[in-house]
Parts: C-alpha cells; structure tokens; sequence
C-alpha cells in the first residue's frame, strides 16, 4: 500500500522536461502565453510496454497534440485511450499525470496547480525519505541540480 502511494507520488513529482526544454518551474509559474512554451506543452506523448501472451513484448506509443483544446473531460479521455491501447494498469497513472498536465498547460491557473501538486509530491517524497540520505537522488530525479 506505501509501494503503491510512493509509485503516484513519483507520476506526481516526475520532471515535465526541465530547464533545458523549456519548462523550468519558476518558467511555469510566469503567467505567459502558451506561445512562450514550447510546442509540447499540450501534448501527450506515452509510451510504454506490453507483455504479450508469447512472452514478448510490444512498444506502444500514445501520441495526442493539443490536448488542452479536447473538450472531453480528463477521465474520459484516459477511459478511451486505456481501452484503445490496452494500457496496463500499472501505467495508467502515469498516464493519466501526463492527461491532466497536458491539459492544463495553456490555462495559467490550472497550470499552477500542476506545478504546486508537483512540489507538494516532491516535499512529501523527500521528507518520507528523510532518514535515507537520498538527497542527491532525490534532487537528480525530480530535475533540481
């Protein structure tokens, strides 16, 4: 059960690409246009692996652009793509991470929720380590150096 906890705090906390791509926290927090973004802001792109019946395994790659312009809601859009590509339900919250981020991105409000659940994930990640000395994995991970 703290496997499963700590497995969503890490979708959570899970870097969205960095400084270096353009979407540096304190970036994300300026109220700019979508335009000042790079283009991948709104889009999911997903991919994972799928153990067949034989025994091997199959690259999926979901792949949606403008996301934030989708009219359905965020449950509904991860409903049709977990049954369109069978996504297993150990990725599915991961999934669903990347759904609502790319979603929110171009509303500067929903956006800086995003950006505070992250930190909050983050803090909790790193404080429920905190006996470990796993500060400089912690910090590598999430994208702080």
């Amino acid at each position: 059960r703290r496997s499963s906890l700590k497995l969503r705090l890490n979708h959570l906390a899970e870097s969205w690409g960095g400084k270096d791509n353009g979407f540096g926290l304190a970036a994300c927090c300026e109220d700019k246009p979508l335009s000042e973004f790079p283009q991948t802001a709104t889009t999911l792109h997903y991919e994972f692996y799928i153990l067949g019946s034989n025994g091997a395994s199959s690259h999926k790659v979901i792949h949606k652009e403008h996301l934030d312009t989708y009219s359905e809601s965020s449950a509904r859009i991860m409903e049709d793509l977990v049954n369109s590509f069978q996504v297993p339900t150990g990725k599915q919250m991961g999934l669903l991470t990347h759904i609502r981020l790319a979603q929110a991105f171009s509303n500067y409000t929903r956006r800086l929720q995003c950006v505070q659940a992250r930190l909050q994930a983050i803090s909790i990640l790193v404080y429920s380590n905190a006996g470990n000395d796993i500060s400089t994995r912690t910090c590598c991970t999430y994208g702080y150096r």
